[in-house]
């Protein structure tokens, strides 16, 4: 029990310093009737079920599903490494 709460609480520390935000999925159906689940970030569009990481200077990895997208700064977009660009951050999702 006592181990379980330890790698916990390591976890939360882990992210403690990243930025984290939601977004609803969004579906759209064709005249056709079919049905397409997608994320949207910054005008473009991934597909659900998709990781998608993106560099400097962003900073950002996301997971999109199809009823929303989770999606987290990393380096110095999340303020918890100074180092230029944000390839030096390790990222914990």
């Amino acid at each position: 029990m006592l181990v379980l709460i330890t790698v916990s609480l390591v976890a939360l520390l882990d992210l403690s310093d990243a930025q984290c935000f939601l977004t609803k999925s969004v579906t759209r159906t064709s005249p056709y009737g079919t049905k397409e689940t997608y994320c949207e970030y910054k005008k473009f569009q991934f597909a659900a079920g998709c990781t998608f990481q993106l560099a400097s200077p962003e900073c950002i990895k996301c997971n999109c599903t199809s009823t929303m997208m989770n999606c987290c700064m990393y380096g110095q977009s999340a303020s918890n490494v100074h180092a230029e660009g944000c390839n030096n951050a390790e990222v914990m999702l």
